[in-house]
């Protein structure tokens, strides 16, 4: 009887290429939470931008309300950018028009880590009406910006 190369129990531990194998997959895995978690934090933060541009016309509509006019109306601090306090991810600004100022335009603009987002720069007028500007060509107003 020839002696076998291995003792007869049997070996412990995983090859090189069963360890290259999971590292594979966990690598993959990685990847695609990392993906799923950034497109999700950008849908988040325009969701706040939303609720910001809401809150915003909502000041001017009381504002008008009082003064017959968007005259003299400013965003306050809180609502100047995206999130409150911090470091911003949209930015919004006022603009009016007439005189004296009958319509207003809101618009949440991009800057920070959102600058390249594809959803662009979300805006509002002083009749609802929302629109989306500077975005990738494959979206749309319905895929940035969800109805209230």
């Amino acid at each position: 009887m020839t002696p076998t190369p291995y003792p007869s129990h049997q070996r412990r531990g995983f090859s090189l290429p069963e360890l290259l194998v999971v590292l594979l997959i966990g690598v993959i895995l990685v990847a695609l939470a990392v993906g799923g978690y950034d497109e999700h934090a950008r849908r988040s933060r325009r969701v706040q931008a939303q609720i910001a541009l809401m809150e915003a016309e909502h000041l001017l509509h009381r504002h008008h309300a009082a003064h017959l006019s968007f005259a003299g109306a400013q965003l306050p601090p809180s609502l100047a950018q995206v999130p409150g306090q911090g470091t911003a991810v949209y930015r919004l600004e006022l603009s009016t028009a007439g005189s004296p100022p009958q319509r207003f335009s809101l618009r949440a603009v991009r800057t920070g880590t959102m600058k390249s987002d594809r959803c662009g720069d979300l805006a509002v007028d002083q009749t609802g009406r929302r629109t989306i500007s500077n975005n990738a060509p494959d979206t749309t107003l319905n895929d940035c910006f969800k109805a209230s």
